[in-house]
């Protein structure tokens, strides 16, 4: 901070900004030295939960730490138990998996059997329907091609009659050649027909069979599903129980720090003459000191922040709103010219 006073009335201007320099570059200093200060503590911290954890790895008996080291122990048998149920929990999924996988393996197996059956049976079908079909057009034909030839001979032998001997002949001749036509026909018709109806009973039985197997294939898959569905819901009830005692964990573990703090500071603060102890107060100390020459320089530089020449700075004030006041008033009275010269 500048301390000699600056050579008369406008000097105060200078003055002033290298006030505000100072003071701007003595805050960033002392920002950074109090930044400084808060990881220290955090150090000390640190330092004291050692402490602590050192006394109960001891397991050191002292009055004074007696309540303390009482409840420590109270939470350490509460982070067990909270440990233990979450143990459980995962046991409980790590079951639930199993048998989820125990189960859907036999559902996925009965899956494919059915499948494969569905499969076998709707192409073995698919064949037999054919082969209906072609039964059955084959059918068709010949009772086409029947009527053709009954009507044919019906009509011959209609015309028989009332035709003349030699005409009648022939008409008669004709018909009876037909008649052996239908014969024939009607022979083939019967085969065919037995083969479309010995197609009944298989159809039928592979129609049936196909029927139950592909029950079978959606009971097994509804299975599954079900068994899926069970399996995320068991994870999502028990992962809500872990979350649960994954908190109380942390909030306990909190609680033991805290409570380790608490015996650090009560060691520190009595200094138990104990060999276990004494680099942990070594470092204690170490880090007191560190913090306690911050705050000297902090408030050094807090003291030479308010050391400067008041009346200077004041001056420089003055001069500083003078000069803002008279470049307001320039700038207003060039706008009032401006919009003259407009109009």
């Amino acid at each position: 901070m500048p301390v000699e006073a600056p050579p008369g009335f406008f000097g105060g201007l200078p003055y002033l900004f290298k006030v505000w320099g100072a003071r701007r570059r003595r805050a960033s200093v002392i920002r950074a030295f109090q930044r400084e200060i808060t990881v220290e503590e955090r150090k000390l911290d640190e330092i004291l939960r050692d402490l602590g954890k050192r006394t109960r790895e001891l397991n050191l008996s002292y009055g004074p730490l007696d309540p303390e080291l009482q409840a420590l122990h109270s939470l350490e048998e509460q982070r067990g138990v909270a440990e233990s149920g979450k143990s459980e929990l995962q046991g409980r999924l790590k079951a639930e998996e199993e048998q989820f996988a125990k189960s859907g393996e036999d559902c996925q197996a009965r899956i494919q059997a059915a499948q494969e059956q569905v499969n076998t049976l709707q192409a073995t079908l698919n064949e037999k329907m054919t082969e209906q079909r072609r039964v059955k057009a084959e059918l068709a034909q010949h009772d086409k091609e029947l009527k053709t030839l009954t009507g044919q001979r019906d009509a011959k032998r209609g015309q028989a009659p009332k035709a003349k001997d030699e005409q009648r002949e022939n008409l008669e001749r004709e018909a009876a050649e037909l008649a052996v036509q239908i014969g024939d026909v009607e022979r083939e018709r019967e085969t065919i027909a037995a083969q479309a109806a010995a197609l009944e009973a298989p159809i039928a039985e592979l129609t049936a069979n196909l029927t139950t197997w592909r029950t079978n294939l959606q009971t097994a898959q509804k299975e599954l599903a079900a068994a899926k569905q069970a399996l995320a819901t068991a994870k999502r009830e028990i992962g809500g129980e872990e979350r649960k005692k994954g908190l109380e964990i942390a909030q306990v573990e909190k609680q033991v720090a805290q409570k380790f703090l608490d015996i650090g500071r009560v060691l520190e603060s009595t200094r138990l003459d104990k060999p276990e102890f004494q680099e942990l107060y070594g470092r204690v100390d170490e880090t007191r000191t560190a913090m306690r020459t911050r705050q000297q320089q902090i408030s050094q530089l807090e003291g030479e922040r308010d050391a400067y020449d008041r009346q200077a700075a004041k001056n420089g004030k003055i001069l500083l709103l003078v000069g803002a006041g008279l470049v307001i008033a320039v700038v207003a009275t060039l706008v009032i010219l401006f919009a003259f010269v407009l109009d």
